[in-house]
């Protein structure tokens, strides 16, 4: 699980480049996939080994 200080960094990153975005800097959609991906990668997972788990429930 990331720590606190992790994700306020990432979200950090996140906002500046959506800020860049904003201000139409275009080149800075190419960064924005890269500083999501890990955290929406690290949930997913999660959640698909939470409900896997609840389905065992039900057998």
């Amino acid at each position: 699980m990331s720590s606190p200080q992790t994700i306020l960094a990432a979200m950090t990153d996140v906002t500046l480049i959506l800020q860049r975005i904003q201000g139409g800097q275009v080149e800075a959609n190419d960064d924005l996939i890269p500083a999501v991906y890990d955290e929406l990668f690290r949930l997913a997972v999660s959640k698909i080994k939470q409900e896997r788990a609840e389905h065992k429930q039900f057998v």
